[in-house]
């Protein structure tokens, strides 16, 4: 894995010298409706890490947000499943709490996983077995928290259960919406947050974080307690919190 890590981390720093560059001048365009933006910065990050991809590892098969790699039918060889930009709409509105999030899966099993908050110059990373690091520096495995202390990190999909949000406001310490999965479960692996949840989230937004999280021993689930797939989006619950049961009850 060490020739893996090495392209990875000299591919993130160019590619953040790449946003850098390209900041002022983001052309913005939508998706599936008026609030699921891409930008052309998004496909101009996706095309490099293609291409360092391909240059380097040819055999490898490539998963990333925008669709430009060939499509692959399944999990099965080594897979790179990317994010140029998580968080774009903060990305568009106030250049902060973005995130590119990059895992790399063999036979369907997290290897590595990155998330690095670009703005911000953090670096979340973890090789499957040695441990997860911010910025080279270990993350303590987590504890367990009780549910009343827990900090709770949620995204906009809880709208949609108005009733889990009224549950869970009450028997939480605090709400907090970053609006970057990656992000938001990376700071719980490193114990700025003690859980995030959503609803509705695709693999390339969990796929690096989920090595990290696991590395730093916080449990990663469907909120219906199945394990995650990486190939299909699903719910999520992330962290260690005592008497989280009554609110993933609430959530599904």
């Amino acid at each position: 894995m060490n020739h893996y890590k090495a392209v990875i981390e000299r591919s993130l720093k160019e590619a953040k010298q790449l946003i850098d560059r390209e900041m002022k001048q983001i052309v913005i365009e939508t998706k599936a409706h008026a609030n699921d933006l891409v930008t052309n910065i998004d496909r101009l990050v996706e095309s490099y890490f293609i291409k360092q991809i391909q240059t380097h590892f040819p055999n490898d098969h490539i998963i990333g947000e925008e669709g430009i790699a060939d499509p692959i039918e399944d999990l099965s060889g080594t897979v790179w499943i990317i994010d140029p930009i998580d968080g774009t709409m903060n990305f568009v509105h106030q250049q902060k709490h973005y995130a590119i999030s990059l895992g790399v899966l063999v036979e369907g099993v997290p290897v590595l996983g990155y998330v690095y908050d670009v703005q911000a110059d953090d670096l979340y990373s973890a090789e499957a077995g040695k441990g997860a690091f911010l910025n080279g520096e270990r993350l303590e495995k987590q504890s367990t928290v009780s549910l009343g202390d827990a900090l709770i990190a949620l995204d906009h999909s809880f709208f949609n259960l108005q009733h889990s949000m009224n549950w869970i406001r009450d028997h939480v310490r605090g709400i907090r919406m970053i609006g970057a999965g990656s992000i938001e479960l990376a700071y719980v692996a490193a114990g700025k947050l003690d859980a995030f949840a959503t609803a509705n989230i695709h693999p390339w937004d969990y796929a690096g974080a989920s090595v990290i999280c696991s590395e730093a021993g916080v449990m990663m689930s469907q909120l219906s307690g199945e394990p995650l797939d990486f190939w299909n989006s699903s719910s999520l619950w992330c962290g260690n919190v005592e008497g989280k049961e009554k609110l993933l009850e609430e959530s599904t």
